[in-house]
C-alpha cells in the first residue's frame, strides 16, 4: 500500500533498494570487528551477574 501512495510512498519503497543492500553490505564490513569483540568479552561480565541471583521467595505462612 505505501508504493501506491503517491509521491512519498513510491520515494519510500524505492528507497528500500538501496537501503538494505547497504546494511547488508556494511555488516558485512564489519563483522570481522563485532566477532573479534565478542570474543574478548568471553567470561567478562562486568561488574554484574549476567543471571540475577534472586533468593527463592518466602513462603508468606511464617512458621513459628
Amino acid at each position: 500500500l505505501m508504493a501506491f501512495d503517491y509521491p512519498i510512498g513510491t520515494w519510500t519503497v524505492g528507497s528500500l533498494a538501496v537501503i538494505i543492500p547497504a546494511l547488508i553490505g556494511g555488516w558485512f564490513l564489519v563483522r570481522e570487528r563485532v566477532l573479534a569483540i565478542a570474543q574478548d568479552r568471553i567470561g567478562h561480565t562486568g561488574d554484574f551477574p549476567v543471571v540475577a541471583n534472586v533468593p527463592p521467595p518466602r513462603d508468606r505462612k511464617k512458621k513459628r
